[in-house]
């Protein structure tokens, strides 16, 4: 499984990690609410990170319209509506990560033009996915989360450029999406991450039409959902892959005990 380590963390490497904590390949500080900034100071901040824990989520929802060059924005904290949409103003972002939230719609998303990466975790009560295919430019996206309201992957179908999805239900409930056939129009897919995330029809069969792909990663909690042929049958589709994961699944019998694969 080192292999899958060091391959994960290459991908990190190039701009493909689907958070801030996985952004390596970013250089400059990440200043956090700890430097204790006066307003005046923010305009010039190009990274800032913001925790719940050590900042008032209230005060810093007023304090975003001070950054004016700000670029990559982490935020570990319970994001309202109200907080999301303020984010949203700030037309520089490149990179958004949110790690907690309670939103029922990220329309306003559509403001940042410039958006490459969106992290997104939390929200239950979520509408849609659509309003993310205002976002052109986005090359890695992360959705984690029991999304109740979305069953359907068909809106993300419409995003050719992204090159690293993440799907993730919560640790200890697994999300079902309909299927995965609507990726495969995503033509430069280049890195899928599944963490307990299953699917109604036609289970990872979908991928095998991603010639593109180059990493499969899958939880353990989530690599029992299918069966070796499954696997196999990736295997012999996907010439490019790099890591050992489905390769392992195919055909690995250890592999296979130990993650109960049949």
């Amino acid at each position: 499984m080192n292999n899958s380590l060091e391959t994960f963390r290459g991908l990190c490497e190039v701009g493909l990690g689907a958070d801030h904590d996985q952004w390596y390949d970013l250089d400059g500080k990440a200043f956090t609410a700890f430097d204790g900034l006066e307003n005046s100071s923010l305009s010039g901040v190009e990274r800032f990170n913001l925790r719940q824990e050590v900042a008032g989520m209230r005060n810093w929802r007023d304090r975003l319209k001070f950054f004016e060059k700000l670029l990559y924005l982490g935020i570990e904290g319970s994001v309202n509506q109200e907080f999301f949409d303020k984010v949203c103003l700030v037309a520089s972002l490149k990179r958004l990560s949110i790690i907690r939230s309670r939103i029922k719609s990220i329309e306003s998303i559509e403001a940042l033009s410039n958006l490459t990466h969106f992290n997104f975790m939390g929200s239950p009560g979520l509408e849609s996915f659509k309003p993310l295919k205002g976002l052109p430019g986005l090359s890695v996206l992360s959705l984690c989360g029991d999304y109740r309201e979305i069953d359907c992957l068909d809106d993300l179908g419409e995003l050719p450029n992204i090159e690293s999805l993440t799907l993730s239900g919560l640790e200890t409930k697994t999300k079902t999406y309909e299927s995965l056939s609507s990726i495969v129009a995503m033509k430069s897919l280049r890195a899928l991450m599944l963490y307990n995330v299953r699917f109604e029809e036609q289970g990872l069969d979908p991928l095998a039409k991603i010639q593109t792909l180059e990493y499969v990663y899958l939880s353990p909690a989530c690599v029992r959902f299918w069966k070796k042929q499954d696997y196999q049958f990736l295997l012999e589709s996907l010439p490019n892959l790099k890591n050992d994961w489905i390769k392992l699944a195919a055909f690995d019998a250890g592999f296979q005990r130990e993650y109960k694969i049949t």
